[in-house]
């Protein structure tokens, strides 16, 4: 049985974890190398063939679909650098995802909860839970002079420039009326991530005197050794569980501002398909290992019941 991994061939993530578990395991779809792949999908029907290997695998022979980063990468050749051809290619990967879902072969997280469980829908349930910075989206309406206030984007999408508006501290600025989502100022001496995994949690803070500016993730690669491996207190790691459930979350990566030791935690938001990868890169906190078992054909995955 193997695991099919829809994503784009630059997932250095799933590099990692085919090759912990082996290529033999995995059949990987990346979006952007259409030619990769003879399919045929009709009905409850799917038919793959590898142009290099010449195997040919069917959705009885896959055990497990992740849906991962697909779209990060563009098929460049033709005809697929066409809008047609790559907007047909794209809906065919939406269409291979969604047959396996219906067999119950889903693990982590579908795609169209990128649109179901949006900021302001995180907040709603958020606060419920967890004490929660309150944002604020606006549009053609003059903001004027700001006080204690972050700036940060709603989509997590590019500029046409290819920049990212990361997270930053508009306190004291004169905000035009442009398109703008603006947070409350939170003040607190730690950055928390939490990587939730089919019921289990993994918690991780960082000193907020490493980096500069307010966003950790634009010097995410200087930062992979100043993460510290935290344990949380059982009240708050029962509302995560709860939280993920309402939330219907399989996967998430959630983001808190914190004193030491997770203390006094202020939720930002929760990335469905968030990277993880580099919270233990030396394989010694349990993270690699969990992620594996979710990947890997051969081992089953049951959710861990709440305390």
């Amino acid at each position: 049985m193997k695991t099919i991994i829809i994503t784009n061939s630059q997932d250095v993530t799933v590099d990692l974890l085919i090759n912990e578990i082996g290529t033999d395991s995995f059949i990987r779809i990346n979006y952007d190398r259409p030619f990769d792949w003879e399919i045929k999908l009709s009905g409850d029907k799917l038919e793959i063939k590898s142009k290099i290997s010449n195997k040919k695998y069917l959705n009885t022979d896959i055990e497990k679909c992740i849906w991962r980063k697909p779209f990060l990468s563009e098929p460049k050749e033709s005809p697929y650098d066409d809008m047609y051809f790559a907007t047909e290619w794209k809906y065919l990967i939406y269409e291979i995802f969604f047959l396996l879902e219906s067999e119950g072969k889903k693990l982590l997280n579908a795609p169209i909860q990128d649109y179901q469980f949006s900021k302001h829908q995180q907040s709603r349930i958020a606060i419920n839970y967890f004490t929660i910075a309150t944002a604020e989206t606006s549009i053609n309406i003059e903001l004027g002079l700001v006080k204690e206030s972050v700036a940060k984007s709603l989509s997590g999408k590019q500029f046409s420039s290819g920049n990212v508006l990361y997270t930053v501290d508009v306190s004291g600025e004169i905000l035009d009326a442009s398109l703008w989502t603006i947070q409350s100022k939170i003040t607190r001496s730690h950055d928390l991530t939490i990587a939730y995994v089919h019921g289990e949690i993994y918690a991780f803070e960082l000193q907020r005197n490493k980096f500069t500016g307010v966003d950790w993730r634009k010097e995410i690669f200087k930062l992979t050794e100043d993460w510290k491996f935290i344990k949380l207190e059982k009240s708050f790691e029962a509302n995560i569980k709860i939280f993920m459930k309402e939330a219907a979350l399989n996967y998430g990566r959630l983001d808190f501002l914190c004193d030491e030791n997770g203390t006094n935690p202020v939720f930002l938001e929760v990335n469905r398909n968030g990277q993880w990868a580099w919270l233990d890169l030396k394989k010694e906190n349990g993270l690699f290992k969990r992620m594996c078992d979710v990947y890997n054909p051969k081992v089953a995955i049951n959710d861990k019941p709440e305390n």
